[in-house]
């Protein structure tokens, strides 16, 4: 009796290495690290372009501020906006919450330059 053999990957994942950061490689899919697709509960065989898109905008959101752009620092501050946010509500995902909080503050921080733009 023979072993069944699980069927290859359609499109195989290529990972791509990182700048070294403290002590070990990073590895990044589609330019964001491994550890945020993990953080999110995202597979990254069946990730969508959308989930792509919003974890890489969550990333730069998050780096911008950051003197060490290391992930360990990135995973820290996003934890920092989750348990500003509170649990994430039955049937809604992690990564569109913290989206919406990421798109609505800049919107605010625009609105806020704009009517700093206006006093002067």
């Amino acid at each position: 009796m023979s072993i069944a053999k699980s069927a290859p990957s359609a499109t195989p994942v290529k990972l791509e290495p990182n700048t070294p950061s403290v002590g070990f490689n990073s590895f990044q899919y589609d330019g964001v690290d491994l550890s945020l697709y993990n953080l999110f509960g995202i597979d990254i065989q069946h990730a969508e372009e959308t989930e792509k898109g919003r974890l890489r905008e969550i990333s730069e959101w998050i780096s911008s501020d950051l003197q060490e752009k290391s992930i360990g620092n990135i995973m820290s501050e996003i934890r920092k906006v989750e348990m500003k946010l509170g649990a994430t509500p039955y049937g809604e995902k992690k990564l569109n919450r913290i989206w919406n909080y990421l798109k609505v503050s800049q919107k605010i921080k625009d609105l806020d330059l704009q009517r700093k733009a206006l006093e002067r």
